[in-house]
């Protein structure tokens, strides 16, 4: 078996191989049920991009006339005109389509992109298949960010193999090996590093590159040593008497495909990805390319003019099909649109890729003025960088809405409390506090719901500081404040929580009062952050009761006033984005305030929700000696929870977190927390 054809022969079946790419990354995003694991066919553009580019290094190489400048000239060819392209009409789409906030994270985006750095970027923000992933037009990025970090430094790296006369193949597959071996050993432990990260996916582009070398280098030895490892009888197939083909590219093109085909279906995005998981349709790749063009699978079915065509046009189509579904998601309320919306935009993906490939990519990738072209391009993606970052800088361009508009974007943006508060340190653990001239001190302890009461406190302290408690914050974002919780990957910092805070207590003589707070709802019902959801009136319900109840007690024993604070009201309808709506019809001020949401939620609505749960919260504490503070009471009427309030500002920042400004100066229900203890 050997590749039949030298690199610089054009094969058919590779661009098939790269119709199965894209055709399945596309299937994966437009229709999530029908292709688990068709986001590995991005690792199939990794296998035929080493594949290709190392055959031409190594070529040059060999020939003696490598220049660097030429192979960085012919990648701003191929890879800038259509990248240009799209980053711009995504830019342009978003000055009309996306809030400020949504604007603001695109224009990092766009500059990370046109850096090609974009898989860092994107890997301290969520991971690919979270539901926040979903909403960001550039996400796809990523890919591209690798394969050019790879491009930057492996020609410098053969270069220098070949100036000290070390075998290339040997040096490939020692990085291959240890590229893989990081994957392995970190994929479990670090999963978001181990997807988004070069040192963890290169060994995918390097497969590509040892099978580039071997065709180079060593076809003559494979050959010699397939025919020693197999009888000549098993090699060839007779017909008549003469021999017909070698069966074995046929097996290897069967098994390349079927391995291949397999692994887009049974990879689930739950797979620790890429592990050993990758090696799967990497292999099936990889035995594809080994098979050779005239191996029935690659003469047949890669090599079909269908196939072909969408593999000529891969590349600029994998860049426009994720911006128009991110977009269609946007527009769809942040959900997966309809089908006949997901088809619309796969078909216009299609249809757009055509014409930047025909009118804007091939134009500038073939012909004459190359140094014009390549300073034209460097200057174009500079100038689209810039752009990003100065959106980015500029906070999305608020300025494009009017102020009924901004006010909404305003509310959303307000920054979380946390975030400004000090940092102090008491004997290794990490509080934020904030001191009044008053002895006494009150310790918040739980999660982003109990630190949004951080404003009002500096309130009361500003105003009165000799009659205001001292505060501090023991807070765990996205953490239960129950012991004996298993968190998921991302909630391991929840480890301790409770415990640091009850040291805090403890060791600080001052502390007089303690205020136990958050949104309880949302991990009973939701499971928020948790490996399990907590099922209602179940063994685990009650045992978490238990531990709330003791919790609380330990303090009383104590002799500290105890404060339990139930939920505030969540809901997507007190969204301040919620309130608005996008359509198309009103472009270009296609964001407006929809005066249809504007009425919060109905207060039955959340009484029966909510009840059960808040009344054997609210039973266990006073049990356990506790005060219970009730939110509600103090932010709903009897028919309604708002979600304005009466100047027809937006009360909360999202749907799970009072407005800091409103917290500021209307949530005085939290006010006994730090003044009631002075009538103790």
């Amino acid at each position: 078996m050997t590749i039949a054809s030298q690199h610089h022969t054009y094969r058919a079946d590779i661009d098939g191989l790269r119709a199965i790419a894209v055709l399945s990354v596309i299937l994966f995003h437009a229709f999530p049920g029908w292709l688990h694991g068709g986001f590995a066919g991005v690792d199939v553009f990794f296998v035929i991009s080493g594949f290709l580019i190392s055959g031409i290094i190594l070529q040059e190489l060999r020939q003696g006339n490598l220049r660097f400048s030429g192979f960085y000239a012919r990648r701003i060819r191929r890879i800038f005109p259509a990248l240009i392209t799209v980053l711009t009409a995504v830019c342009a789409a978003g000055w009309f389509l996306l809030t400020p906030d949504e604007y603001e994270q695109l224009g990092k985006h766009i500059a990370a992109g046109a850096g090609f750095v974009g898989n860092f970027t994107l890997c301290g923000e969520a991971g690919y298949f979270d539901s926040a992933a979903e909403l960001k037009p550039l996400l796809h990025l990523w890919s591209l960010a690798i394969e050019e970090q790879f491009y930057l430094v492996y020609p410098f790296m053969l270069w220098i193999v070949y100036r000290v006369k070390f075998n290339p193949l040997a040096a490939i597959v020692l990085l291959f090996l240890l590229s893989f071996g990081i994957n392995i050993a970190q994929v479990t432990a670090h999963p978001e590093t181990t997807f988004f990260y070069p040192h963890t996916r290169f060994w995918e582009l390097w497969v590509g590159a040892i099978l580039a070398s071997i065709n180079l280098f060593y076809r003559e030895k494979a050959r010699f040593y397939l025919n020693k490892l197999f009888p000549a009888g098993l090699l060839r197939l007779k017909r008549g008497g003469k021999c017909n083909s070698s069966i074995l590219p046929f097996l290897a093109g069967v098994t390349g495909i079927a391995l291949l085909l397999s692994s887009l279906l049974v990879i689930h995005r739950t797979s620790p990805f890429p592990g050993w998981w990758a090696f799967m349709p990497i292999a099936g790749t990889s035995l594809l390319i080994l098979a050779g063009p005239q191996s029935w699978v690659n003469r047949n079915i890669l090599s079909n003019k269908l196939m072909v065509f969408v593999g000529v046009i891969s590349y600029p189509l994998y860049l426009w099909h994720w911006p128009l579904l991110a977009f269609a998601r946007i527009f769809n309320n942040n959900n997966l649109p309809p089908r006949n919306i997901r088809i619309a935009c796969v078909l216009a993906g299609f249809l757009l890729a055509w014409l930047t490939l025909r009118y804007i990519e091939n134009p500038i990738r073939f012909g004459t003025r190359t140094r014009v072209k390549i300073i034209s391009l460097s200057g174009a993606m500079a100038l689209i960088a810039c752009a990003g970052l100065c959106i980015y800088k500029q906070n999305g361009l608020e300025w494009r809405f009017d102020d009924k508009v901004a006010q909404f974007f305003q509310a959303a943006r307000e920054r979380e409390p946390i975030n400004e508060m000090k940092r102090i340190q008491f004997h290794n653990i990490e509080y934020a506090s904030i001191k009044s001239k008053r002895s006494g001190t009150t310790i918040f302890i739980g999660d982003s719901n109990a630190a949004q009461y951080y404003p009002r406190i500096d309130e009361l302290i500003q105003k009165s500081a000799d009659k205001t408690n001292s505060a501090i914050f023991k807070i765990g974002l996205g953490c239960f404040p129950v012991s004996g919780i298993t968190y998921d990957s991302k909630r391991q910092h929840c480890y301790g929580l409770l415990e640091e805070g009850f040291k805090l207590v403890e060791g600080i003589p001052d502390v007089e009062s303690v205020v136990l707070a958050a949104q309880w709802n949302g991990y009973f019902q939701e499971g928020f952050g948790l490996q399990k959801t907590i099922e209602y009136n179940s063994k685990d319900y009650e045992n978490i009761l238990n531990s709330i109840s003791e919790y609380l007690a330990s303090f009383v024993a104590m002799n500290k006033k105890v404060y339990l604070v139930l939920n505030i009201p969540i809901g997507e309808e007190l969204d301040p984005k919620y309130m608005l709506q996008r359509d198309i019809k009103n472009f270009p001020y296609v964001i407006q305030v929809n005066s249809r949401k504007l009425h919060g939620i109905p207060r039955a609505k959340l009484d029966t929700a909510y009840g059960p749960i808040q009344a054997d919260l609210e039973r266990i504490a006073r049990k356990a000696g506790a005060v219970v503070i009730k939110p509600m009471d103090f932010l709903c009427s009897r028919d309604t929870c708002p979600s304005l309030d009466a100047n027809d500002r937006p009360i909360y920042r999202n749907n799970t977190h009072l407005r800091p400004s409103f917290v500021r100066s209307k949530a005085s229900f939290i006010d006994q927390t730090v003044l009631g203890s002075l009538d103790r």
